[in-house]
């Protein structure tokens, strides 16, 4: 005796939205879709191999702790999907409706993985392998690592030429280096570098928002070299710096000063899901489209 064929069968009463959900978003192919007296419908999607994986309470409990941070979450069922690309993924099941449980969180299993809420009253999983990221156009891998003392000779120089251009930072212009070297390598914080093949292309720092009872709120800080801007490198960093701070133990990241006048910008954390929560108007001297507002971002990790 052996097993041909896993069907899950998931009865749901809004049947389009759902059968919308994990065909066209996931991207489950449609074997078949038949109808049925009375109004019956059921549609069969193909979700490429199957498993079935039987867990004891314990064990639960633990990719609960990895995935969400705290135990208890997970129904008794539970499906998960691995995907070519969690982020991405996550976002667009976001827009469709879906309701986060734990955004994109490396695991010690080598993936990313995002608990969601889904149409069928379903509590899914989506994740993919834990990679590099390959910067678009130039064929290599983009590797986020902690950053090192010595890194700050190659951070210098587009740091420098960002906070000089004054259009995006509330730090002076004429910053002195050893200023820069301070406000980048913060403690209590955390600074990474985006290094591809052996040049560091970004950087971004993480530190508490706050002292005290507001110190479990992040603050962080991104910069990429212009001569890599447009390559994916800023939403690599950024990608990478929410999934350690929900690893470090913050609950929430805000970013107190955002340029409104820095459009990728104000993209780019609204798809990595911030929301305007403050705007302060006039508060930016940009030196040549005048006072700008300053936008306070925030979401929850």
């Amino acid at each position: 005796m052996s097993v041909r064929e896993l069907r899950v069968v998931v009865v749901t009463e809004d049947y389009a939205a759902a059968v919308g959900f994990y065909r066209d978003l996931l991207g489950m192919g449609e074997r078949a879709a038949v109808s049925g007296p009375g109004g019956a419908e059921v549609a069969i999607l193909e979700a490429g191999r199957a498993t079935v994986e039987i867990a004891n309470p314990a064990q639960r409990d633990f990719i609960d702790e990895v995935e969400v941070g705290r135990p208890g979450v997970a129904p008794r069922i539970r499906l998960a999907f691995e995907v070519n690309d969690v982020v991405g993924t996550t976002g667009a099941l976001l827009a469709a409706g879906a309701t986060e449980i734990a955004p994109p969180t490396p695991t010690p299993f080598g993936s990313v993985n995002a608990r969601l809420e889904a149409p069928g009253d379903l509590q899914i999983t989506v994740f993919s392998p834990d990679r590099p990221a390959s910067v678009a156009g130039s064929g290599r891998d983009l590797v986020i690592r902690d950053a090192e003392p010595s890194d700050w000779e190659a951070i210098w120089p587009f740091f420098r030429e960002i906070v000089a251009a004054g259009e995006t930072y509330t730090w002076p212009r004429d910053m002195a280096e050893d200023a820069a070297r301070t406000a980048w390598f913060p403690s209590p914080g955390r600074t990474v570098v985006a290094v591809l093949g052996s040049t560091v292309v970004g950087s971004a720092k993480t530190q508490p928002n706050q002292a005290g009872p507001g110190a479990h709120v992040a603050n962080a800080s991104f910069m990429v070299d212009p001569a890599y801007g447009g390559r994916g490198v800023g939403r690599t960093l950024g990608e990478h710096v929410l999934a350690e701070a929900r690893a470090d133990g913050y609950r929430a990241m805000q970013f107190n000063a955002v340029v409104a006048s820095n459009a990728g910008a104000v993209r780019l954390w609204g798809s990595l899901g911030f929301t305007v929560v403050g705007t302060v108007p006039a508060a930016f001297d940009h030196p040549r489209l005048g006072p700008v507002p300053l936008l306070i971002m925030y979401r929850s990790l």
